[in-house]
């Protein structure tokens, strides 16, 4: 027997659309998800900290040096070990208090948000 389950009248929008994001997000796995937004941060970061070398530094010094790589590298590695991770601890950690403000099981949310 099927038991029904009721979306609560108070959801936000935002907070349903943030649970379904990241029911989505999730799926890739915690590895994957940290490399992908980590790599994207590190290059992130990468390029805008150079730009504030460029006032004393060659273009080509600031990029493309030894020196650049090795920053790089650590930016990349700093992206997925730091900001990728904690984004996955963070988004699971909001999903969390989300099911618990409105009272749902993952299970519930998910039969929920597929039919």
């Amino acid at each position: 027997m099927r038991r029904t389950i009721k979306m609560p009248e108070k959801i936000s929008k935002s907070d349903l659309r943030f649970m379904k994001n990241w029911l989505d997000n999730r799926k890739m796995g915690m590895i994957k998800f940290a490399a992908t937004n980590g790599v994207i941060y590190g290059i992130l970061l990468f390029v805008f900290t150079g730009l504030f070398e460029l006032n004393e530094n060659p273009f080509q010094e600031v990029y493309f040096s030894k020196q650049s790589i090795k920053v790089f590298m650590l930016w990349l590695f700093f992206g997925v070990f730091g900001y990728g991770l904690m984004m996955w601890w963070l988004n699971q950690y909001l999903f969390n208090k989300r099911l618990r403000k409105y009272n749902l099981v993952e299970d519930d949310l998910s039969e929920l948000l597929n039919s």
